[in-house]
């Protein structure tokens, strides 16, 4: 580093000149160079909310990708040919006169051209920490950049509002043929559904059960209510009855067997059992038509049973069908809301970007930056100055210091002999006196140094 150091002071002029002509052409580009003004516009970016033509929500690790896609849209043709439009660049003489004056190779029309040119001058970055895109353009004047900035942004806002409409419009019409092929789906598993109900006898309801189950589930319901039967019980007739055995049993101690009185006891006994006998017959023969009546709902239960067990098959290849009926046509009620929806955003005016403040112009230029380009032009010439003196002293170096003759030679040096040709800077008095060497050592002789 100490042999570049003294390189570059060996060959200050040379870098002195390579600075001074930097800064030279750093004047003459301040001094030639017309100014060039900033406007810009402020828009937001609702990438925050849902798509609103798909309800898909923008990742964080898009978020980049997503910001990078608008800014180069600002500088594409469907947002800058509106905006030349709108200013009237068009049908302007003076840029037709440097159209027609030097057409581009690539042969693009008049619109084109003026497009790509305002294109170059537009740009956008994002403000930190927020979700505003600010629009920037670069013209002569600050009233034209402020302009052309505005109507960037108008067109920007109209090119994403017509971006939504085609992606709502596509949207409809791709869910509008899959609901079309979802019908003909659901009018297939339906035709099926019949034809296996009329082979099997085996209806089948939107729920998935069929009426052979359901019939079942019914008997066996009605089966398994409790049956709550009277238990022997005393009527009436027969507590008359036992009351008048024991009346009897009494007056047969005291009374005659032809004893009228007894014989009417044993008349109305007997009228009494007779009652009984019949209450019993009855309650017997009712007791009989429950136990068959359950015995008969069994049987009809284990019947059913059997009926529903025998047709498995068939009424599980019905109900897999009506479950898949039933997926097809939620499928076709929400797509179907879906269609309406997009055709309603594709109808309205919506945009996920919204213009906000005016648009605004920096009252100083842009460019040329006086400082910037100074500064620019002394760095770049002392970096250029410096690589080209350590050029020159690589072509034809010189001896500056003791290491530098010892590379040169591969001898050591052993002594240095001061260069009294040279003004020195007078010391100190007292330093002299310090430093002072004895009268009877004096400095070796040039010709001595040289053997």
């Amino acid at each position: 580093m100490k042999a570049i150091l003294r390189a570059l002071l060996g060959r200050w002029l040379v870098v002195a000149i390579s600075v001074a002509a930097c800064l030279i052409g750093g004047l003459v580009v301040i001094a030639t160079s017309p100014p060039r003004y900033k406007g810009t516009a402020r828009v937001v970016l609702d990438y925050i909310q849902p798509d609103p033509t798909t309800g898909a929500v923008l990742p964080s690790k898009m978020l980049d990708a997503y910001i990078m896609s608008q800014v180069n849209l600002i500088r594409d043709f469907q947002v800058t040919g509106p905006a030349v439009e709108a200013l009237g660049f068009v049908d302007n003489p003076d840029i037709q006169a440097a159209y027609y004056a030097n057409p581009p190779a690539d042969g693009r029309d008049l619109h084109s051209w003026i497009a790509a040119q305002v294109g170059a001058a537009a740009g956008g970055s994002m403000i930190e920490d927020s979700n505003i895109l600010e629009i920037a353009y670069i013209a002569s004047s600050p009233e034209l950049a402020a302009s052309v900035a505005d109507a960037l942004r108008a067109a920007y806002t109209e090119s994403s509002a017509a971006q939504t409409r085609r992606a709502a419009e596509e949207r409809a019409a791709a869910l509008s043929a899959r609901v079309e092929a979802s019908k003909r789906s659901l009018a297939q598993l339906e035709a099926m559904q019949n034809r296996l109900e009329d082979q099997t006898g085996i209806s089948m309801s939107e729920s998935g059960r069929d009426e052979e189950a359901a019939k079942l589930e019914s008997l066996m319901r009605r089966g398994r209510a409790p049956l709550i039967l009277d238990g022997p019980r005393e009527s009436a007739a027969s507590i008359l009855l036992g009351q008048m055995d024991a009346e009897i049993a009494q007056a047969s101690n005291t009374l005659g067997p032809n004893n009228p009185r007894l014989a009417a006891m044993q008349r109305r006994r007997a009228g009494l059992q007779a009652q009984v006998d019949v209450e019993r017959q009855r309650t017997a023969s009712m007791a009989n038509l429950v136990v068959a009546s359950e015995q008969a709902a069994a049987a009809q239960v284990q019947q059913q049973m059997n009926r529903v067990l025998d047709a498995r098959e068939p009424t599980l290849r019905l109900r897999l069908l009506q479950d898949e009926i039933n997926r097809q046509r939620t499928s076709i009620n929400d797509m179907t809301e879906a269609v309406i929806q997009a055709r309603t955003l594709s109808a309205a005016n919506t945009s996920t970007t919204t213009p906000i403040g005016p648009a605004e112009a920096e009252k100083e230029p842009v460019f040329p930056n006086k400082p910037l380009i100074l500064l620019g032009s002394a760095g770049l010439g002392l970096v250029g100055g410096s690589l080209l003196a350590i050029f020159v002293e690589l072509m034809g170096r010189r001896i500056r210091a003791a290491r530098d003759l010892e590379a040169a030679t591969r001898v050591r040096v052993l002594a240095e002999i001061p260069d009294y040709s040279r003004p020195r800077r007078r010391r100190p008095r007292r330093t002299q006196r310090a430093e002072a060497p004895p009268k009877d050592k004096q400095p070796l002789e040039p010709a001595m140094a040289a053997e």
